[in-house]
């Protein structure tokens, strides 16, 4: 009997606990409610949507996240805001907007012959309250047209709004008619919630979130072009030249903001028009068990020499200035110190780097402690063959050095030890001092003989087993591509000391800037599928 009473609820947690509505104890996630989806066209080149409900998880972690940043969260939200018609920015949205909106909003972009029509969708909470706000839109002489059953309001400023299925659709007119006709089912419309385009590359999102957008492969393109802008600066995350669709998410924890950025690739474009993130194949992160605690930024990936070589390859289609200015460095290289770059040196880098900046180290004179130094880590190199490419390199960096000292003789090479490990030198300035090292399968070469030491010699923890680092980066996409690391903490300390604190507009942030700990970044590259982690950490 116990038996069968254990196989019965065995049974209950695997199959039916998954199966029942998300409202239910146990239950699959409840995901933030997105009816204005349904009236956006299913061609829509961008759209952002918001949980504005107070009664979900999400929002209510994300407001007290943006409470203990609000100067911050206002600068990333003022913009959205400020699409709004009528409101001027973040002040009018909270005056005139807030105390009415329901549980959405959310904007779109539609394609035109012309300019993109923008379109806001706002969910009414209070129907007094959106149209008192609607009034303001109207101007002296508004213009009311019935379309497909429903009224238009065409005020001044050519702001065109309507009120459809609960939500105050307010932008161009071409706009609104257009998410009018999807509300109703016109003849060949179809809603971006059931666009399959849509739908692929949404569904990949977390279903847990505060915040999303979704970018056609047409909206890429038109963001990708734009030459400034926060989704601009997304570009190289979503491929622009290979991508069938884009979709970010924002998601809320207790100590963390998180964006999800996923995008579907094209295989067959991805050969052609590779974005960035393509020269990064899968890899296992083991370099940071030899960083010091104390690193300020760290960036690992694998196979740096294939990276490089693909890097330039996409330089040479994409920037080809950049590409021939770097050829022409390679040629002198190999005019003067008889070795190639591509064929000698890249393939002598092994199979995994780390590239960091570390703070400088304890005792240094009163510049140096305010100068950190880069430090960089190859593992699993071809020893003998690194060794031979560096010492090539030697001669023709001592000269290039000298001669921007006026000629003469000048510093040198100079030989040292750690941990018996022979160390090579060159002094470049007071705070540069050039030192490389190879051993037990990896190349260390720092801007200051203290990162070899670090290396080798390690004195303390290391940067894997700190507790930011783990809470930055762990559980960031499986299959990485790419890790980066920002210890938010210490570079801020850095940039004080350097005299950011004396900049009155950073001093009246500072309060606030001082609770950002730590940034992790994972990215995952794949033929048909582009993957993006970042996590902001932010303490109480």
């Amino acid at each position: 009997m116990l038996a069968l009473l254990a196989g019965l609820l065995a049974a209950f947690f695997l199959v039916a606990v998954p199966a029942l509505p998300c409202q239910f104890p146990g239950g699959s996630v409840c995901p933030a409610r997105d009816d204005a989806a349904e009236l956006v066209p299913g061609d829509a080149l961008v759209y952002v949507h918001a949980d504005l409900d107070p009664s979900t998880s999400q929002y209510r972690l994300a407001s007290a996240l943006a409470a203990r940043i609000p100067t911050l969260s206002a600068q990333v939200i003022s913009p959205f805001a400020g699409t709004i018609p009528g409101t001027g920015g973040l002040p009018g949205f909270v005056s005139d907007v807030r105390p009415w909106l329901g549980d959405e909003a959310a904007l779109a972009l539609l394609p035109a012959r012309g300019p993109p029509q923008q379109v806001d969708l706002l969910a009414i909470g209070d129907a007094r309250g959106a149209n008192r706000y609607r009034t303001t839109l109207e101007g002296r002489a508004p213009k009311t047209v019935r379309y497909r059953g429903i009224d238009i309001e065409h005020g001044h400023a050519g702001v065109a709004s309507a009120i459809v299925n609960g939500f105050l659709a307010v932008g161009t007119s071409t706009g609104v008619r257009r998410v009018i006709e999807s509300a109703t089912g016109a003849k060949g419309s179809t809603s971006l919630a059931t666009a399959p385009g849509a739908s692929r590359v949404r569904d990949e999102l977390p279903a847990n979130r505060v915040a999303d957008a979704y970018l056609s492969p047409a909206g890429v393109a038109a963001v990708a072009g734009r030459a400034s802008g926060t989704l601009s600066s997304l570009a190289p995350f979503v491929a622009p030249g290979a991508t069938k669709g884009a979709a970010a998410a924002l998601v809320a924890n207790s100590d963390a903001i998180e964006l999800e950025i996923r995008s579907v690739l094209d295989p067959r474009r991805v050969r052609t028009r590779p974005g960035f993130f393509a020269a990064f194949a899968p890899f296992e992160e083991m370099l940071a068990s030899r960083l010091p605690a104390a690193t300020l930024a760290y960036v690992g990936f694998g196979e740096p020499g294939r990276v490089l070589t693909a890097l330039l390859s996409q330089a040479g289609t994409e920037e080809p200035g950049l590409a021939r200015s770097f050829t022409r460095v390679l040629r002198k290289a190999r005019t003067a110190a008889h070795v190639r770059v591509r064929r000698d040196v890249l393939p002598a880098l092994g199979d995994e780097a780390a590239l960091a900046l570390e703070p400088a180290p304890r005792g240094a004179g009163r510049r140096a402690r305010q100068t950190p130094y880069v430090l960089f880590a190859g593992n699993g190199v071809n020893a003998p063959r690194a060794r031979t490419a560096l010492a090539r390199l030697q001669r023709p960096l001592l000269r290039f050095v000298r001669s921007g000292r006026g000629g003469g003789h000048g510093p040198a090479i100079i030989a040292g030890n750690v941990a018996g490990t022979t160390t090579q030198s060159l002094r470049v300035s007071p705070v540069l001092d050039l030192t490389y090292a190879v051993a037990n399968g990896l190349l260390i070469v720092a801007t200051n003989p203290a990162g070899v030491a670090s290396i080798l010699a390690p004195s303390g923890a290391t940067l894997d087993a700190t507790g930011t680092f783990g809470q930055a980066t762990s559980g960031l996409s499986g299959s990485r591509s790419l890790l980066a690391y920002l210890n938010l903490r210490g570079l801020i300390a850095v940039g004080e000391r350097a005299g950011l604190a004396a900049n009155p507009g950073y001093r009246a942030l500072a309060p606030e800037i001082h609770r950002l700990e730590a940034l992790g970044i994972s990215v995952a590259s794949a033929p048909d599928d582009l993957e993006t982690s970042v996590r902001l950490l932010v303490g109480g």
